[in-house]
């Protein structure tokens, strides 16, 4: 079953970034502000302008921040490790200290 079409269909660009533009009439009428959300529905993508200050909106994005904050400085906690690991057995161990310092820096100053 189709939605109804309240305007003429128009042709939208997507950049090479997968950015949607919004016709400006469309954009004003709809009342879209910073944030849509997105459905894949059988007859394409649905959009519906929200409001950032919806709570859900607000958790999702904090959960996705998280997430990637936590890949992050794990992926470093690895490399670390591992270049700890390769260079114990050729290093003395002031260099060794100093190497761990530098690599426990860099991940809190990332």
């Amino acid at each position: 079953m189709g939605a109804v079409a309240l305007a003429e269909p128009q042709r939208v660009k997507i950049s090479s970034k997968r950015q949607v533009t919004i016709p400006a009439r469309w954009y004003r009428e709809m009342g879209f502000d910073e944030y849509a959300l997105a459905t894949w529905t059988e007859d394409g993508l649905l959009l519906h302008p929200i409001s950032v200050d919806d709570e859900d909106v607000t958790v999702d994005i904090l959960r996705q921040l998280i997430a990637g904050v936590t890949r992050a400085m794990s992926s470093l906690t690895s490399t670390a490790r591992s270049r700890a690991r390769s260079s114990r057995s050729s290093l003395s161990s002031p260099k060794r200290k100093k190497m761990w310092r530098r690599d426990m820096l860099a991940l809190h100053l990332k």
